[in-house]
């Protein structure tokens, strides 16, 4: 079962826990949170949410630290910006 703590505006984790995999992500140092409301383009519905992006990511494998890689925000994405993406490296 997934195990989520929010702290806003501190921290947001989430831990999983996949076939002897366990997963630990966590975000900080939040900016402040802002209301957004993007018109649907190819898809059925609109995004009309609150988001904050996060200054710090720290991502654990089985208790190794992964090297994560977080793009600007901007239009094209970013932690929590347009698009929700952001680029993990093993």
């Amino acid at each position: 079962m997934p195990k989520c703590k929010i702290i806003f505006p501190h921290t947001a984790s989430l831990n999983v826990k996949i076939e002897g995999f366990d997963v630990y992500l966590e975000l900080s140092d939040s900016n402040v949170l802002t209301r957004v409301n993007r018109k649907p383009s190819n898809l059925p519905f609109k995004d009309d949410s609150l988001e904050a992006a996060a200054g710090s990511v720290k991502l654990t494998v089985n208790g190794e630290e992964m090297s994560v890689i977080v793009p600007p925000v901007g239009m094209s994405g970013g932690l929590f910006g347009d698009g929700n993406l952001f680029e993990m490296k093993f």
